[in-house]
């Protein structure tokens, strides 16, 4: 089971959340679990969500319910990028058929800079074929390699985040991104608002 904290870090009111029912497609990606929605309005594209929990607490496998809600329960097109398990490994635990919707990058070592190229080139093929990237997923934090190693590892997972950050409003994407959190109760999702 994982348990949810929701911690907004925000530069305007909750009123600018949508309600559920008047949602704009282009604007936000729902999850597809209901309180979760209800709280968050879902992911708002240009937006980065954390979503921490303890190692084998169940985060890989939220991670393809959650593509499984957007992508085959909904429309919306996904990069899923993985550091831990292999593209094989991956289609082994999807217990759903993967669509054409599903864009798959596991590799065990990736940096920032990697992954927005890759997203670059998915971004633009879709846009070729009047679609959009709606949403990049992320697992997890700690897996990816960090451009300057002289750095100290919290300083270095600021700067990925800070470029995952700017990678999302570039696309105007959600991106969401699953990291080890630090204490056994700790799960967090922190979100970065969009500012104008």
């Amino acid at each position: 089971k994982i348990y949810i904290i929701i911690q907004y870090i925000i530069h305007k009111s909750l009123g600018d959340y949508m309600a559920l029912d008047t949602l704009q497609e282009n604007t936000y990606v729902l999850t597809g679990f209901k309180e979760l929605d209800k709280v968050t309005g879902g992911f708002r594209k240009g937006n980065l969500y954390l979503i921490g929990g303890r190692p084998s607490q169940g985060k890989t496998s939220f991670a393809i319910t959650l593509l499984q809600k957007c992508c085959v329960e909904r429309t919306d097109q996904v990069l899923f990028v993985s550091l831990e398990f292999s593209e094989e490994n991956l289609q082994k635990r999807m217990y759903f058929n993967n669509p054409s919707r599903i864009h798959i990058q596991a590799c065990p070592q990736l940096c920032v800079r990697e992954i927005e190229s890759f997203a670059d080139k998915i971004s633009k093929s879709l846009q070729g074929q009047g679609k959009h990237l709606d949403l990049i997923v992320i697992d997890y934090l700690q897996l990816l390699c960090v451009s300057d190693t002289r750095k100290d590892r919290p300083q270095a997972i600021k700067d990925i985040l800070v470029g995952l950050d700017l990678l999302a409003k570039k696309l105007n994407v959600a991106m969401v991104v699953f990291s080890q959190s630090p204490s056994p109760s700790e799960v967090f999702i922190c979100i970065r608002q969009k500012t104008e």
